[in-house]
């Protein structure tokens, strides 16, 4: 028929427009995301900077960018702006789209294809068409295959049946809660939600007691820097004084108050902090409407993101070994963040929200007395969200934060001041995190790292920032502060592990971006699913880890086995000296994680447990984080409070430079006894 063909054309020709439209719009949510990009491209362009300066700059600069442009760019109208979206998120795709080609792991297709069958599967209509699920999660898995750090993915879970068996458990888990348990409308029986909070309470509960692999001397060594500082401020030292303590002024005072050892009370503070952390991530990973899989799914996760990380051949080592990693350091901005969606929840219903305000401004006051890291963390997440959910009507309750902070300052000076008999120094809560910043310790980031994952969660978050009602955004304003916030501790010292360490908080501000009615749409939603995934499917492939921990049972009565001992190569020595309970020692040793003065026996056999430290050298590596000067200041200030001397027991060859210590004790200190053999070196030192 005369013009039949040309009209097929033609109809062909628009279908096939229409449809390059629609997949760019599916682009838009990721324009964050690709502004991102965008920055770090013009700062490794522009900046005349290397090294970890540059990675901070870099990390500054894509806050100040992305932050105010979720304030305004998303909520932009006109075709100029969603060009622009576009464009950007059109960025993000492609860089996904070279890191799938430069990982080069064959498990990127096929688990992407596999949550893409799922979705297709368990979602159905509510799935989005085949060309935006498949390509999202193909290139989400891209985005998240280097969670799996410690092994190529695909090697990873394709060990044996179990691990492959396994793979397609987990990622049916996180496609069956993220598009069907987030997308019901009504609610659950009663009891289903209620069952799941028990079932956490437990489950999270025991594992945060739990004790394997504890024993170890990696723990030994990560402990120290918090037993140490407790157990100087338990012999009589002054927090903000003459204590070097890198973790903070409110941890290490709690440590130093709990009764036992010090090592018991870390144990104790460590398991109630983890508890708490878990719990609010549990109740802020569970969907508003979510079924009993929903339950299942959220316990899962919460478990294996803060208690069964890969680190160890034969066990899972997280919180219990590195204290650091879990609710010491982000439990209170954690819960902040919980609060924050709650009262959210609750001003977009139009119900009260004044106690939980104040709720949330005595949480924010414990985390900054807590440390000056977690300062910022809960800073960044409540006060923004504080003063969105105040509005006018509640504009007093603004007073509530800076009015505890001015009386607690105030109390903590005058408690601090008449301990001393002057004012205590400031820097002390502050020096090791600008230390820290200015590059001790860190390492690079590696471009084709897990980077992508933090650049991923960041962008959704912010692009969700375009919501219609103040009370409604609050929550996702918390995650948009907390997310940047907690950033900076993986671009300090950028190994991939710390991604995964930061994994609660990323998986909450996933799905908190995913849960706004209508964003993201359906490529992003794969994208983050894909992530969600990973990190449940890493550590749930790991039988050996899991079997063990099952096995073994938690035994918090020898948690004082975690002391070090001395060998008995070093206690010969000590029998030559003569020490006795009651001697001043401190200790710098030779093993490949230096810690504590070990446990001695006297003359009469018995065991000394805590030797009385002349020296704030708790461990003696707390120190080496901070420049000289202000090494040496702690050293002149323990002397002065602390005056006489003591023994100094010194490998021949410490695994650190140790060189500042000796040229100080040679000033102000003679050396009257010393004793050598099998590489260690008792000195017993006398002022000058």
């Amino acid at each position: 028929m005369p013009g039949a063909e040309p009209r097929s054309r033609t109809a062909a020709a628009r279908s096939w427009t229409g449809l390059a439209g629609a997949f760019l719009r599916e682009l838009e949510p990721l324009w964050a995301a690709g502004l991102a990009l965008l920055a770090a491209a013009l700062g490794l362009l522009v900046l005349p900077l290397t090294g970890e300066p540059r990675e901070t700059a870099l990390w500054l600069l894509a806050g100040a960018l992305l932050l105010p442009a979720a304030a305004i760019g998303a909520r932009l109208p006109g075709p100029a702006a969603g060009a622009a979206r576009r464009g950007l998120g059109a960025a993000a795709l492609v860089a996904a789209g070279v890191l799938a080609v430069a990982l080069r792991d064959p498990a990127v297709i096929a688990l992407g294809g596999l949550q893409a069958a799922l979705v297709l599967l368990v979602a159905r209509r509510q799935a989005g068409p085949p060309w935006a699920v498949v390509p999202g999660a193909i290139l989400g898995w891209a985005v998240a295959a280097p969670l799996v750090w410690w092994m190529p993915l695909h090697e990873w879970l394709t060990r044996d049946l179990y691990d492959v068996a396994i793979a397609m458990v987990g990622v049916y888990l996180v496609v069956a809660k993220l598009f069907r348990s987030e997308l019901r409308a009504g609610a659950p029986p009663r009891w289903e939600p209620r069952t799941g909070l028990a079932a956490a309470v437990l489950l999270l509960g025991y594992a945060s007691l739990h004790t394997d692999p504890l024993f170890e001397p990696t723990s030994a060594y990560h402990w120290s820097f918090y037993v140490g500082p407790a157990l100087l401020i338990r012999q009589g030292a002054v927090p903000l004084w003459d204590v070097p303590a890198q973790y903070g002024l409110l941890s290490e005072l709690a440590i130093a108050w709990l009764p036992g050892s010090p090592w018991a009370a870390t144990y104790a503070l460590n398991a109630a902090l983890n508890l708490v952390y878990a719990l609010a991530l549990f109740v802020l990973l569970r969907a508003p409407m979510g079924d009993l899989l929903d339950q299942v799914a959220s316990l899962l996760l919460a478990f294996f993101l803060v208690f069964g990380r890969v680190a160890f051949q034969a066990s899972f080592a997280a919180v219990q070994v590195f204290p650091s990693t879990g609710g010491m350091r982000f439990a209170w901005s954690l819960l902040l963040l919980l609060t924050a969606v709650q009262a959210a929840s609750r001003a977009a219903a139009g119900r009260p929200v004044t106690r939980l305000l104040v709720a949330g401004s005595a949480i924010w006051l414990a985390g900054c007395l807590w440390s000056l890291e977690s300062a910022v963390y809960c800073s960044l997440t409540w006060l923004p969200a504080m003063v969105l959910l105040a509005g006018p009507s509640r504009r007093r309750l603004l007073a509530v934060p800076p009015a505890l902070a001015a009386v607690s300052a105030a109390a903590l000076l005058c408690w601090l001041g008449v301990r001393l008999g002057h004012p205590p120094d400031p820097r002390g809560f502050f020096e090791y995190a600008v230390s820290y910043g200015g590059g001790f310790g860190s390492l690079p980031i590696d471009p084709a790292g897990p980077v992508w994952v933090v650049v991923l969660a960041v962008g959704l978050v912010a692009a969700a920032l375009g919501g219609r009602r103040a009370g409604a955004d609050a929550g996702l304003v918390a995650a948009a502060g907390l997310l940047w916030a907690t950033a900076s501790y993986f671009v300090s010292r950028s190994h991939p592990s710390q991604v995964t360490n930061l994994g609660p908080l990323l998986v909450s501000g996933l799905l908190l971006a995913t849960r706004l009615p209508g964003r993201p749409r359906v490529l992003p939603r794969q994208a983050a699913a894909a992530v969600v995934a990973a990190f449940l499917v890493g550590p749930l492939a790991y039988e050996l880890g899991i079997r063990n921990y099952v096995v073994r049972t938690p035994q918090p009565a020898r948690v004082d086995a975690l002391r070090p001992r001395a060998d008995p190569f070093l206690q010969a020595l000590i029998d030559r000296a003569g020490l006795r309970p009651g001697d001043p020692v401190v200790f710098v040793g030779s093993e490949q994680v230096p810690a504590l003065p070990p446990v001695w026996r006297g003359p009469d056999g018995r065991e000394v447990t805590e030797s009385r430290l002349w020296l704030p050298l708790a461990p003696a590596e707390e120190l080496g984080g901070l420049p000289v000067e202000r090494r040496l200041t702690y050293l002149e200030r323990f002397r002065r409070s602390s005056p006489g001397g003591g023994w100094v027991l010194e490998a021949d060859r410490p695994d650190f430079d140790v060189s500042w210590l000796d040229g100080w004790l040679s000033q102000r200190y003679r050396p009257v006894e010393t004793l050598t053999g099998s590489g260690w070196r008792l000195t017993r030192y006398q002022p000058r």
